[in-house]
């Protein structure tokens, strides 16, 4: 084995390990989505079955993981993220809807730095005050979207330490 390989390789091996105890911890109210929950077809074309990612979310060169959790009621779905800097352990919410039938359609995935129109900006509906037509993403971002229909970018705003909504389709 190469040592390019080998390095890669362990590095891998600690990220992998440093998550999977990290993401242990779940905050208090909410769980991990089933199989049944997550065993609908759409959810196949993916490893992680739409539910959880791994990306540099508030631009500080380490990785953090976002993922789909419901409540312990069973009446709600949520996106939580777990910090790479905070040895806590402790995710942060993101966003939580109260409809729990979404978990079925709703997936989440990576999305990518650049520019972008926005639903408004793409006419789909007026742009409300605050909104506008184009956005600018400067690093990772979540991707929150309807199988076969609509979605929406979380992204990290920086100097507001919060993350913010926009909808890029309807």
């Amino acid at each position: 084995m190469n040592s390019t390989f080998k390095y890669l390789f362990f590095f891998l091996l600690t990220v992998s390990s440093a998550f999977a105890s990290k993401t242990n911890m779940l905050p208090s109210g909410w769980r991990l989505p089933t199989k049944l929950e997550l065993g609908d077809d759409w959810r196949k074309k993916d490893r992680n079955l739409f539910a959880s990612i791994v990306g540099n979310f508030d631009d500080d060169k380490i990785p953090d993981e976002a993922k789909i959790l419901v409540s312990t009621d069973n009446k709600k779905i949520g996106i939580f993220i777990w910090w790479g800097k905070d040895k806590s352990g402790k995710p942060v919410e993101v966003f939580n809807e109260s409809e729990i039938s979404q978990i079925h359609s709703m997936g989440i995935e990576n999305f990518s730095s650049g520019n972008y129109q926005t639903a408004c900006g793409k006419g789909y509906f007026d742009c409300k005050i605050g909104e506008t037509k184009n956005i600018k993403i400067d690093h990772d971002s979540i991707n929150y979207f309807k199988t076969e229909s609509a979605n929406s970018v979380f992204s990290f705003d920086k100097s507001k330490k919060l993350f913010k909504r926009t909808w890029l389709s309807d």
